[in-house]
């Protein structure tokens, strides 16, 4: 049982009882977010709560009110809110969730997700180095879409397995096509948090490579801060097995999350791609303080440093001084299809 006198100088008994509860919520997060030790690596928690009572609409069994509690839990992981009590408005949402899932599901299965591909060059010659492999959907009613209006949905079940599976297998057999070719330039594939909770990936991988005779090296898989500090040791468990495989790993959006340096140090890692909001304002004093830092150290560590969302010159050039090895982003070029990127890497 939880005691609270006063939020803000009201007593808590006086509050209205969805001002109680998101509080006791935020409350219960609070104590359990750390930071833990865990074999001398001090861990922090990301949580949400979902909350359902008796008071709201339907909510007259305990399976209604588990089910209502379920679908506030995700509501407050998607939108980032850490607490949401359920309403028609979150179940309405959930229903939108639903049928996109449904439609996405079958997408897959028809071929309509497409993927693009975005140079990274290197900071000084400014030849293509490697490429991010991007998804798309090829809706076909609304159209091409990006990855924000559906990959969030699909992290929320099962279905993120089979995407991230497709999309592997386009981008493992387009660059061994390209690698065959004597066009050598890896691909880089992202892996949601939840792909890293299953040894199912690790399989993927392997036969995937074996399938096209694609080399492990000329594969890159990116991870994020936050998708590593959902589970950290099962996460760099899972890393290390792909890392054996011989395919290199990438650390994405660096310096958003929560990542531990301790924990970094102990990570497979060949990559350390800083987060584009650092680079947009890397003119500014403070801002160039830390790309420094995080480029001296990704250097020590023995990591490629890499700079997302690179939008003009001058900022390519700045990086460039500052000693960063790769750069990334629409100055250089926009995701592409693959037949859009042939050319250019034959120039390479």
């Amino acid at each position: 049982m939880i005691f609270l006198d006063t939020v803000a100088g009201m007593p808590y008994a006086q509050m209205p009882l969805n001002d109680q509860l998101e509080r006791t919520g935020a409350y219960l997060l609070e104590s359990i977010s750390g930071p833990f030790e865990i074999a001398g690596v001090p861990i922090t928690v990301e949580a949400a709560v979902g909350v359902a009572h008796t008071g709201l609409p339907g909510m007259d069994s305990l399976d209604a009110l588990m089910v209502a509690a379920d679908t506030a839990m995700y509501a407050a992981k998607r939108d980032r809110t850490r607490v949401e009590v359920w309403s028609p408005a979150i179940a309405s949402t959930a229903s939108a969730d639903l049928g996109l899932q449904t439609e996405l599901r079958g997408a897959i299965a028809d071929g309509q997700l497409v993927v693009h591909y975005q140079p990274l060059v290197d900071a000084r010659t400014r030849e293509i180095v490697s490429l991010e492999a991007l998804v798309r959907w090829e809706h076909p009613r609304r159209g091409l879409l990006p990855p924000g209006a559906f990959v969030p949905q699909a992290e929320s079940s099962d279905i993120i397995h089979l995407l991230t599976e497709r999309v592997l297998a386009d981008a493992v057999a387009q660059a061994a096509r390209w690698h065959h070719g004597g066009w050598t330039v890896p691909v880089a594939v992202n892996l949601a948090a939840p792909v890293l909770t299953s040894d199912r990936i690790v399989h993927t991988i392997r036969r995937l490579l074996a399938d096209s005779g694609l080399p492990p090296y000329a594969l890159i898989v990116e991870i994020t801060e936050s998708a590593v500090m959902t589970r950290p040791e099962q996460s760099a468990a899972r890393l290390q097995a792909i890392r054996d495989l011989g395919v290199r790993i990438a650390m994405d959006d660096f310096g958003t999350g929560y990542t531990s340096l301790a924990l970094l140090s102990r990570l497979p890692l060949d990559e350390l791609k800083l987060d584009r909001t650092f680079v947009m304002r890397v003119h500014e004093p403070h801002e160039r303080v830390i790309v420094e830092a995080v480029t001296r150290m990704a250097g020590q560590l023995g990591l490629t440093s890499v700079a997302e969302g690179v939008e003009d010159e001058q900022t390519a050039l700045t990086l460039a001084g500052i000693g960063v090895d790769l750069l990334q982003g629409y100055h250089f070029s926009r995701p592409v299809p693959a037949g859009e990127l042939t050319p250019a890497l034959a120039r390479t």
